[in-house]
């Protein structure tokens, strides 16, 4: 079954609020402007964060230098794997981990 949705030929969506309607009262006056009650404070953390996405922002990321010396060590065959280094990099980000 398919219902088709475009609303009843001839008639007019009903105001949201009914009493907009009939306001009164002299529209020739201006308006005083009301200054916004609403504020935001951030967190400590948020700061943090921000800080932090401005500092990534700023920095480059990747030595591309350094890649190059490595993809060309790698495929030479120069580069050597040291497992203790590994071992000791996992152990290191264990214990930052564990707190």
């Amino acid at each position: 079954m398919v219902n088709k949705i475009d609303g009843m030929p001839g008639t007019a969506a009903p105001l949201a609020n009914p009493r907009l309607e009939r306001a009164s009262g002299d529209r020739s006056q201006p308006i005083a402007a009301v200054l916004p009650a609403d504020s935001v404070r951030l967190t400590a953390e948020a700061t943090g964060l921000d800080i932090l996405q401005r500092e990534f922002a700023a920095n480059p990321g990747v030595d591309l230098e350094r890649v190059a010396k490595l993809r060309e060590a790698v495929l030479s065959g120069s580069y050597r794997i040291d497992p203790g280094v590994i071992a000791d990099g996992l152990l290191r980000i264990e214990r930052e981990l564990a707190g």
